[in-house]
């Protein structure tokens, strides 16, 4: 049996979870089930580790990404990032 994790936004990704168009923020609550469930390396989803940091990538469509940090220990998944790929992965 596997264990559930937990998935947490930052408050950047709550904010701009609220302005992504509804088919947009369905995907990411199928994606968020499914990363509770299978963890950071989803069968459903393509997955990357991200290069410039310890963060991993989620690719929703085409145009829109999730950026996402685990920690193993407390089976945490913490979703600091999300948008159009054009911005997704600029720092603020």
């Amino acid at each position: 049996m596997k264990r559930e994790r937990t998935v947490e936004f930052s408050r950047k990704a709550q904010k701009l979870a609220k302005h992504l168009p509804n088919e947009i923020q369905a995907l990411l609550a199928e994606a968020v089930t499914d990363l509770q469930r299978y963890g950071p390396h989803c069968p459903q989803w393509q997955s990357s580790k991200l290069s410039a940091n310890d963060a991993y990538r989620l690719k929703l469509n085409y145009r829109y990404r999730v950026e996402y940090k685990v920690t193993k220990k407390y089976l945490l998944i913490n979703i600091i990032n999300l948008g159009h790929r054009k911005n997704a992965y600029q720092q603020t």
